[in-house]
């Protein structure tokens, strides 16, 4: 509640005049458990965006975010069950860490946080971190 309060007033502040205001946001909660919160008046808008559940869906959300066009159809056959795009967002976000971790240690270069996105993607670490996050779902 302590929190929950003080973004209510945020979001329902209107902006001046001369000003815009888009607030975004996403959560997995469903919609009646936004309802008690109180959270869906402030919205304008609701828009249910289902899981990604076959392979050239998981690929259009893979060759965003990977610089390796040749993985992305691999590493879209390897997920059989159906994740959020947040989900596989953060599972890709895992895998390149790992990578990076990974290429550190054989490189004994260090990526900083910029470089991660240039670390080639290891095909294990995602599989990995796919195992991982799929199984605590």
């Amino acid at each position: 509640n302590a929190l929950l309060q003080p973004l209510l007033v945020l979001l329902k502040k209107l902006p001046a005049d001369d000003h815009r205001l888009l607030v975004v946001c996403t959560t997995a909660l469903p919609r009646h458990t936004l309802r008690d919160l109180e959270l869906v008046d402030a919205f304008n808008l609701l828009l249910r965006v289902p899981k990604l559940a076959a392979p050239d869906e998981y690929a259009a959300v893979l060759a965003s975010q990977i610089a390796q066009p040749s993985l992305v159809d691999t590493l879209a056959a390897n997920i059989s069950s159906p994740l959020g795009v947040k989900q596989l967002l953060l599972i890709i976000e895992m895998a390149k860490q790992a990578s990076a971790k990974n290429n550190e240690e054989d490189s004994g270069i260090a990526a900083t946080p910029a470089k991660v996105p240039d670390v080639p993607l290891d095909v294990n670490e995602f599989l990995f971190c796919l195992h991982t996050v799929v199984d605590d779902i």
